[in-house]
């Protein structure tokens, strides 16, 4: 949003009208000038994990985050947000649950107890449902594409008749290409691992997302609002 800064005491600018009493007494700085700061809009997609395993605590506090998000944009004209989540069981299932630009607010918090979670890791194969729906809808704002998951991909499904599983290093390379190609599209990256993995969950996390990767406490999800808050008001 546009945010205005006045300085005043100074030697040239508009008349400041509460010191013009000054140039009876010799003053020279009693101009003011008014400082404009425009802060280019942001398009941001939060995608959550809705796997089994983000049960409980995990998913109720990813959702607050997502709710609270979802918050700042109706009421920020500056802050478009969409919001969706993602599971796997056979089939890939995305749900876009909010777009701050087609729906309310209170919408999209009355759907929210009803929500549970379910099924596989799918991870990259939902992006990839939603990646040029979402590449249309940025423009020349700032893009931000918020990841909250709890595991690595694991997916199974069949196709005419033969089984077949996602997961691995191919989905780690998958997901990898996937990230690289929303950066070169200017879209920033942030994928919050949620949980404590091991060793080996962590190091997949870190191939897939680089240095976009963040690990944090279940207990301290809220804490992604914050770190998102102070992204979000950095200057380009």
């Amino acid at each position: 949003d546009e945010s205005p800064l006045t300085f005043n005491r100074q030697r040239h600018g508009k008349m400041d009208k509460h010191r013009i009493a000054g140039l009876g007494h010799g003053l020279s700085d009693v101009f003011q000038f008014t400082v404009i700061e425009k802060k280019k809009p942001v398009n941001l997609w939060m995608d959550i994990d809705f796997s089994g395993s983000m049960g409980g605590e995990k998913g109720q506090k990813a959702m607050a985050v997502a709710v609270a998000i979802a918050k700042a944009a109706s009421l920020t004209r500056t802050l478009n947000c969409t919001i969706a989540v993602r599971d796997g069981s056979d089939n890939v299932r995305v749900a876009i649950l909010y777009d701050s630009r087609k729906q309310s607010f209170a919408q999209f918090k009355a759907i929210v107890p009803y929500l549970t979670v379910s099924g596989g890791t799918p991870e990259s194969l939902a992006f990839e449902a939603v990646k040029e729906a979402m590449l249309k809808m940025y423009g020349d704002e700032r893009k931000y594409f918020i990841n909250l998951s709890d595991g690595e991909p694991a997916h199974g499904f069949h196709y005419k008749g033969k089984g077949y599983s996602y997961g691995g290093e191919h989905a780690y390379s998958h997901t990898r290409r996937l990230m690289n190609e929303f950066r070169q599209s200017g879209i920033q990256v942030l994928s919050y691992y949620i949980g404590y993995g091991d060793g080996y969950e962590n190091d997949a996390f870190r191939q897939m997302y680089g240095a976009s990767a963040r690990f944090i406490d279940p207990s301290q999800i809220s804490a992604i609002a914050r770190t998102l808050n102070a992204l979000l008001m950095k200057e380009e």
